[in-house]
């Protein structure tokens, strides 16, 4: 590196003035395209203050950035333009007629250096970084492309992504994802589990079609109901036309019967009554006689049935006696009967018994059939029972192999969509030569395109890295003949070789960028604030053996 000549400054480079802001009382700096503005001096004394003024200036943005104590407030002029940073900031003039800020030093810091220690976080950190820097968008659609709608509406319901980065994103889209493909594979080994608990499915019994009969049966059931209402309503049809046919005649005919059967019914009326008047009267005199004829006849009859009293009575003593003897020997006669048919009952049973056909053989035999018999009835129960088991086999069977196919293609679904989700990112910087990001393992990688092939971006050596990072930012923007300026934070500077930092020159003078660092002094260096300007030139054969 060596200084840029000082008719190279007094022909491009434009003066920036800092008065009164934070540690700076009063400060010059040049700032000249293809150059590197190196602000030097000891710590404290405004070298980032004077950074971020001028970058804040550019960007008409003034944050982190105070007047100096005691003072309302401070001033930064770069050509024509001047900002006032006090409790508020306003600007004269446009500094973006000569310069346009294409990186404050931020996105650019955590690209080459996000200072994560694992390799796919810190990618990620860079990832980030390089879509900033290069101005990517990625539109909803191609979420969708990856993981299907409806899974994209499930996602952003359960987890916000609304103020998240595209990387974040990602990030997030890829756990909840893997978190749904392990809950899809979960359930296919419950599936797998429960298919093996469920075991063979035992033969098919001969199929019996009860669904044909009970069909027929119902329709038998409604005929017959249907016939008997049928024949019920008939009847009733006919004995309404039965009894309407008696009725039926000439309505003068009936009246005049009705009349002739009103006279008779009153000449009966009448001869009842007198009926009924003689009946009295003769009662009455038959009842005189009667009393009379009853006194006469109970005084000769009273006699008689004394005497018959006597004759009856010694005729029941014998014949008591007489019935006694019967009685007697009745029983005798009536208990010998009995032995009698009770002893031919058993000697006709005996002889018939003795008299059969039936062997041993024949009744072991017929004890093997109903031995058989009862096993196949108990068997019918047996297939019975199986029948429903086998049904409920299947039926569980079916499900769970559904459960499981379905399981296994979510599963697959989730896993393919977490393995693409990366190619959102990568989609999102193809347009930018040379830069790829690659899913591996499962981690979102920044690769590089290098004479090696293609790497990792933090294989990259420091200069690489830098001339890579602002030959991403250059190209996002359209300078138009303005100034394009760069800020490189001190800690990045200072982390470079001198390799890596004329590379840097190198590519800052190819595109014509104005940049501005900063270091703390070295021993022999004035304390206070200070700059050079330094440019790229070629590397002498000794240089490059010393890595200078």
């Amino acid at each position: 590196m060596s200084a840029v000549s000082e008719a190279d400054v007094k022909e491009n480079g434009v003066e920036a003035i800092i008065e009164n802001v934070g540690a700076v009382i009063h400060s010059k700096i040049k700032l000249a395209p293809g150059a590197l503005t190196l602000l030097i001096g000891d710590n404290g004394v405004g070298k980032t203050t004077v950074q971020r003024a001028i970058t804040g200036s550019i960007a008409h943005s003034g944050k982190g950035l105070m007047p100096r104590d005691g003072v309302d407030a401070g001033n930064v002029e770069i050509g024509s333009v001047n900002c006032r940073i006090g409790k508020r900031l306003s600007y004269k003039g446009d500094p973006a007629e000569t310069f346009v800020l294409i990186e404050g030093g931020e996105d650019l810091q955590e690209l080459i250096d996000p200072g994560i220690e694992r390799a796919s976080s810190a990618d990620e950190a860079r990832i980030k970084a390089l879509i900033r820097m290069s101005g990517a968008t990625i539109p909803t659609e191609a979420f969708v492309s990856v993981v299907g709608d409806p899974d994209w509406k499930t996602f952003t319901q359960a987890i916000d992504v609304s103020k998240d980065n595209p990387v974040d994103v990602v990030a997030k889209l890829i756990r909840w994802l893997q978190s749904k493909a392990r809950s899809a594979e979960t359930e296919s080994q419950q599936a797998t589990g429960a298919i093996a608990q469920i075991g063979e499915i035992p033969p098919e019994p001969e199929p019996i079609d009860a669904s044909t009969l009970s069909v027929r049966h119902s329709e038998l059931i409604v005929s017959i109901a249907t016939a008997k209402e049928r024949i019920r309503a008939a009847r009733e049809s006919r004995e309404s036309l039965e009894k309407l046919s008696e009725v039926a005649g000439d309505p003068e005919q009936i009246q005049s019967q009705v009349e002739s059967l009103s006279v008779a019914v009153d000449s009966v009326k009448d001869q009842i009554r007198v009926c009924t008047e003689t009946a009295q009267s003769s009662i009455k005199s038959l009842r005189a006689e009667l009393q009379l004829e009853m006194e006469r006849l109970n005084a000769v009859y009273e006699q008689k049935i004394a005497d018959v009293k006597v004759n009856l009575a010694n005729q029941l003593e014998e014949l008591n006696a007489s019935k006694t003897k019967s009685e007697t020997l009745l029983s005798e006669a009536t208990a010998k009967k009995k032995s009698l048919e009770e002893f031919r009952a058993t000697r006709d049973r005996l002889m018939k018994e003795s008299d059969t056909t039936w062997t041993a053989e024949a009744v072991e035999a017929l004890q093997s059939e109903a031995d058989e018999t009862q096993r196949k009835i108990q068997q019918a129960a047996v297939d019975k029972t199986a029948a429903a088991t086998r049904r409920t086999k299947i039926d569980a069977l079916s499900h769970q192999q559904q459960k499981k196919a379905e399981a296994e293609k979510a599963a697959k679904r989730y896993r393919d969509a977490c393995d693409a989700a990366p190619r959102i990112l990568a989609d999102s910087v193809k347009h930018i030569p040379g830069w790829s990001i690659t899913n591996q393992s499962g981690d979102m990688r920044l690769m590089c395109e290098h004479k090696r092939g293609v790497i990792c971006f933090d294989q990259l050596s420091p200069g690489e890295a830098m001339k890579r990072a602002i030959d991403v930012r250059c190209r996002t923007y359209d300078a138009a003949n303005k100034i394009p300026l760069i800020s490189i934070p001190a800690e990045l500077l200072a982390s470079m070789s001198a390799r890596a930092r004329h590379e840097m020159l190198q590519h800052i003078a190819e595109h014509g960028i104005s940049a501005i660092s900063s270091r703390c002094s070295e021993d022999g260096e004035p304390l206070d604030l200070h700059y050079e300007l330094l440019q790229a030139k070629p590397a002498t054969a000794s240089e490059v053996a010393n890595g200078i």
